[in-house]
């Protein structure tokens, strides 16, 4: 099966930014109030080199001009005639990184880049774009359900991350920040109630869990809360103490995150926001 991959600018606005749909207006011909053009010289240097490794592959490479400004897109599609390799989808995403770009696969409707407001990244590798306070509740229940140590991760447009992770009914949360988009600069914190007392506890199975502390496992009512100040875009809560985890999640007994992307100093090799 072929693969399509679209390229495009999220506009400075509040406007949803459903792949689906954005897809099907660009296919009219045009410009989703979601989207603003952008100029691809911004975006050439770094694109070409990744092209460039699978020019011969790719049996489309399409730039959507505007006419009314010299230079200026309104979308670069790419199509493979057959599936794409697997380091194609994260290394478009370096590739634009910089200028500020999204990445979408629209043969699998997967978003790869930064959602215009937020991505839930599902189980199986399904994805819900643009979520609000009012499904938080249903997802966490799904995730309550879930057998063995399950996580629901969410990004905001920023690329800042909160991620719960659920077993036995209980809960954990990680919440990421990414300064200026600078993955040099990121930190992870986990959430745990102000309380003096606390003990080591292991949150998941010996051969698969969480290192935390007996604080940090959280009620549902208290990770709705927590996550709904997320998606508005708030700082961390000052009611909780938040204990700094950044060096310790790649430790070789702790569960695989959903990582992003390397600085841009380099091509990267892992996955990125998700499974691709």
């Amino acid at each position: 099966m072929a693969t399509e991959f679209y390229l495009w600018k999220w506009a400075d606005n509040d406007l949803p930014g459903s792949p689906t749909q954005i897809i099907a207006q660009l296919a009219s011909g045009d410009l989703p109030a979601a989207l603003q053009p952008f100029l691809v010289r911004q975006v050439y240097p770094r694109l070409s080199k990744v092209l460039d490794r699978c020019r011969s592959e790719l049996s489309e490479i399409f730039v959507a001009p505007l006419e009314t400004v010299t230079g200026a897109a309104r979308f670069i599609r790419l199509r493979h005639p057959l599936r794409a390799p697997d380091w194609l989808p994260n290394q478009l995403l370096w590739a634009v990184w910089d200028a500020e770009l999204t990445v979408v696969n629209a043969t699998s409707n997967r978003l790869i880049g930064l959602p215009k407001r937020n991505v839930v990244e599902l189980p199986a590798g399904r994805q819900l774009v643009d979520i609000h306070p009012a499904d938080i509740p249903g997802l966490l229940q799904q995730l309550a359900h879930s057998s063995g140590l399950a996580a629901l991760t969410c990004y905001d447009c920023a690329g800042n991350m909160f991620q719960v992770w659920a077993h036995h009914r209980r809960y954990a949360v990680e919440w990421q920040v990414l300064p200026v988009r600078d993955f040099n600069l990121h930190r992870i914190w986990v959430a745990g109630r102000q309380v003096e007392t606390q003990r080591r506890t292991r949150f998941g199975t010996v051969a698969g869990g969480l290192d935390l502390y007996s604080r940090e496992l959280l009620e549902l009512g208290e990770v709705y809360h927590l996550w709904k100040s997320f998606l508005a875009g708030g700082q961390r809560p000052p009611t909780y103490h938040w204990r700094d985890v950044t060096r310790q999640v790649q430790h070789l007994d702790q569960p695989p995150r959903h990582r992003q992307p390397h600085p841009p100093s380099v091509l990267p090799a892992v996955r990125c926001f998700g499974p691709n």
